[in-house]
């Protein structure tokens, strides 16, 4: 798995390197949000850099075709939960737009799914396919698709490279 350490300029030079399109001092601000939370979480912010590329590609404004908004590509039901949970202000699926809050929930949403599945992997193709069917797909002994949690891990290994 990536290597778990808190590289402030070199995360920043992986946003830049992806044009994330934000002026510079919210790329700070998303720099430190990202190093914040994957510590806040025990997840390495390295893996958050390639969860990202693969979601959105470092776009804030990403839209998928199923709903999913943001660089973390999370879904404004699944967003507006974890909003609450954390006791964050939720303002409509607009608010996954905003870079800082996307990745303040995305990541907690990939630490919840970390615990209930127990497993990265796991919890990676939950954060893709959603934990209702991975659940379903465990429970009638189905294998559990790994290309999502390939694809992540690779980003991964890159940003580490990078990194």
């Amino acid at each position: 798995m990536c290597s778990y350490r808190f590289p402030h300029p070199e995360v920043r030079a992986f946003l830049e390197s992806r044009r994330v399109r934000l002026p510079d001092q919210e790329i700070g601000a998303l720099t430190r949000t990202i190093l914040v939370e994957s510590h806040r979480a025990g997840i390495a912010p390295q893996l958050i850099l390639g969860l990202i590329q693969v979601e959105s590609s470092g776009n804030p404004r990403a839209t998928s075709r199923v709903g999913a908004l943001g660089l973390m590509q999370l879904r404004p039901n699944t967003a507006a939960a974890m909003a609450q949970e954390l006791g964050l202000p939720w303002d409509g699926p607009e608010s996954l737009f905003d870079p800082n809050l996307n990745v303040r929930l995305g990541v907690f949403y990939l630490s919840r799914l970390v615990e209930r599945f127990g497993d990265l992997d796991v919890a990676l193709a939950a954060y893709n396919f959603g934990p209702t069917r991975i659940a379903r797909a465990i429970r009638k002994g189905r294998p559990v698709p790994v290309g999502y949690a390939t694809s992540v891990l690779r980003a991964c290994a890159a940003t580490t490279s990078l990194i």
